[in-house]
């Protein structure tokens, strides 16, 4: 399982999501759109308008608690 997870500084549920992956010893990719401008102007692009944004196996996720769901499945 290959995640990636967009986020900014201070944002709880960013650090919630990488909290959950940790525990459940899941390895992930985390981009700051705070300090990666390739990356922000990318979110924009795709219309995203909140954080976290993950993406599983190359697939939107959505959020939060669609991570928590889909890795309660697991």
């Amino acid at each position: 399982m290959y995640v990636k997870i967009y986020g900014k500084k201070n944002c709880p549920q960013c650090e919630q999501a990488k909290a959950l992956l940790e525990s459940k010893s899941l390895g992930y990719e985390y981009i700051d759109l705070g300090s990666n401008i390739e990356a922000m102007q990318e979110a924009k692009a795709k219309g995203w308008r909140s954080v976290p944004q993950i993406i599983i196996d190359g697939r939107p996720a959505c959020g939060y608690k669609e991570l928590a769901a889909y890795i309660d499945l697991l």
